[in-house]
């Protein structure tokens, strides 16, 4: 019984121990698993997370990718587009109806003031175009993979490239472009201030010495003429610092052209000397930078006008110039050519040619250039000659819209055009005179003022002043009435009255005009504007008509040098000392017309 329960006892035991075994063995291999799983799914956790990592990477690589692509792309396209001529040198940049082809109608604007706005938006639209094609490629790895693995981590990488992509290609591209842009925005705004700022120190720079242009053809006046390429020849209409260039200005030929008055070109050319013409009418422009200056001719039929000029003209740039020490040039060929004629004429070689009505235009110009160092900038002056049936008919074709810019007129007047001279003189001596009235004449000069709207007033009177010239002042008739040594005469007679010997002039000059029934112009001539100065001149001396001989004149510079000393202070300051000035109202009150009869005719009759 003992043995049994032993036997028994001992076979519990036994099983018990292979259940402790079993079960240690069971926890053994529990922690072995749970290990190994622990351990595979760290594995596979690091195999996604690197798989995700590469993917991201991927996708911000190629995100930044695609936005400097588009860059590039941009970049490149954009140098092609400078570096490739809109035309060439001998095409013709005229329009159908014949009309000029400008620059600034077909050409770009400089970069910072609009294609950069179009290269942003440029990069934006590249930047989505190379995205697309990247999820494109991530789409079709994810298509070509084999085997469950390799498609699943194919499939988990590229997905995460095409949301890193997508992300971040959206932030960067976002991002740095709204950093171009805002940069753009500030870059255009200052070039914008800098350009304003240079064209306005520019203008304000011309506004101060007065420097404008004037067209001799159609007599319009403009601020700036049109300029053109001397390597291709298309106008520019607007050369000076703007929306094509602050400096310069690459032409659609890619020639750089200066856009300011002292820049140049290659060839060391200042815009001043480049090309130019009237944006009216199209005619040469060839005043460079200066200041004009412009003086009509008006009068009848055989007035002298033409004579007057052609004495001023030779006297001036012959002798005149030398003696001022002034630096003169004619501004073309035909310029040239005309002062010849000119010359020929003074010197007796030729009869002066009568002014005729043009095909378009009625009013021919000379002009010349004067440039001195004590000038701040070179001065053209421009003399006016007008046909006299012209003036008489007051039908000129331009309308003599050269009257309102003017800086004075000259209104010649041929004294034997009154019967009371040719009776004193015993006829006309053979000289071609004037027919019509001066009362007449004068009501017709301010008909015509009336015309014109933009004629300058001070008050009620007209600002422009007036030279009246009386012409052929050295005839027997005339000398001791009117000219030089009636009016010594008188200086010496009352030298406390008369002090100044153009001032005596035109005292002398109006008691003639109104001893002779000529009260009414006078009259209407100081009533309408607000400086008339009478002279008595002599434009060729006494000649015959049709007669050859040298000009001898006298007083045509003192007529001229009255208007620019008036204008002009500093050409005034460089014509000498004896320039005529206005004459005030205390003197005109010490003046005596029975002067004129007492002392002045009463001499001729002794």
């Amino acid at each position: 019984m003992n043995e049994r329960n032993n036997t028994d006892g001992g076979g519990c035991l036994g099983a018990i121990i292979f259940v402790v075994v079993i079960l240690t063995l069971l926890e053994v291999l529990i922690t072995v698993f749970s290990k190994l799983v622990s351990a595979a799914v760290s594995v596979f956790t690091f195999i996604l997370i690197a798989v995700g990592v590469i993917g991201s990477v991927l996708g911000v690589f190629f995100a930044f990718k695609s936005f400097f692509t588009a860059v590039f792309n941009v970049n490149t396209a954009r140098k092609t587009a400078n570096t490739t001529p809109l035309y060439r040198k001998g095409l013709s940049h005229k329009n159908e109806d014949g009309s000029l082809v400008y620059y600034e109608d077909i050409a770009p604007h400089s970069y910072f003031n609009g294609p950069m706005r179009k290269d942003v938006i440029g990069v934006l639209k590249g930047t989505w175009a190379n995205i697309g094609e990247h999820l494109k490629l991530f789409i079709t790895r994810m298509a070509e993979s084999r085997g469950i693995i390799r498609k699943a981590l194919s499939a988990l990488m590229n997905v995460f490239s095409m949301l890193a992509l997508l992300i971040f290609g959206s932030v960067v591209s976002a991002v740095l472009s709204a950093m171009v842009l805002a940069a753009s925005i500030i870059i255009q705004l200052l070039y914008k201030v800098f350009y304003f700022a240079v064209l306005s120190a520019e203008r304000i720079s011309f506004a101060s010495k007065k420097v404008t242009y004037r067209c001799d053809f159609c007599k319009e006046e403009y601020s700036f003429p049109v300029y053109f390429c001397p390597e291709c020849g298309i106008a520019h209409k607007k050369l000076r610092p703007g929306e094509f260039g602050i400096f310069s200005r690459r032409c659609g030929c890619l020639y750089t052209l200066p856009a300011t008055a002292h820049g140049k070109t290659a060839d060391g050319v200042i815009r001043g000397e480049l090309e130019a013409a009237c944006p009216y009418c199209g005619h040469a422009d060839n005043s460079g930078v200066s200041r004009q200056l412009g003086i009509p001719l008006i009068g009848g039929v055989n007035a002298g006008k033409t004579t007057f000029k052609t004495a001023f003209l030779y006297q001036f740039l012959n002798d005149e110039a030398t003696l001022r020490q002034l630096d003169v040039k004619l501004p073309s060929k035909e310029a040239e050519n005309e002062f010849e004629e000119i010359r020929s004429c003074f010197l007796g070689k030729r009869v002066v040619t009568e002014t005729r009505p043009g095909r378009e235009y009625d009013v021919t110009s000379f002009n010349f250039i004067i440039k001195n160092k004590r000038l701040d900038v070179p001065r053209q002056l421009h003399i006016y000659d007008m046909p006299g049936e012209v003036f008489e008919q007051s039908n000129a074709q331009e309308r003599l819209k050269h009257f309102t810019f003017s800086e004075g007129v000259i209104f010649v007047i041929d004294p034997y055009s009154m019967q009371a001279v040719i009776d004193e003189g015993g006829g006309t001596g053979g000289m071609r005179v004037g027919t019509m009235d001066l009362n007449k004449l004068t009501e017709i000069f301010l008909e015509t003022l009336e015309k014109l709207p933009d004629m300058p007033k001070d008050g009620k009177k007209y600002s422009i002043p007036v030279a009246v010239c009386i012409n052929k002042a050295d005839t027997p008739a005339l000398r001791g009435r009117i000219g030089m040594p009636a009016a010594d005469l008188l200086m010496r007679e009352k030298p406390s009255v008369y002090t100044d010997r153009y001032d005596t002039m035109d005292m002398l000059c109006r008691e003639f005009l109104k001893a002779n029934g000529k009260s009414n112009a006078v009259t209407l001539l100081d009533q309408n504007f607000r400086n008339v100065h009478f002279f008595a001149c002599s434009a060729m001396g006494y000649v015959l008509k049709g007669v050859l001989a040298r000009f001898v004149p006298e007083q045509v510079l003192a007529a001229v040098y009255w208007i620019i000393a008036r204008s002009d202070g500093q050409l005034g300051a460089l014509l000498g000392d004896e320039i005529p000035h206005d004459v005030d109202e205390q003197t005109r009150r010490k003046w005596d017309s029975k002067d004129y009869f007492d002392i002045v005719e009463d001499s001729l009759i002794k």
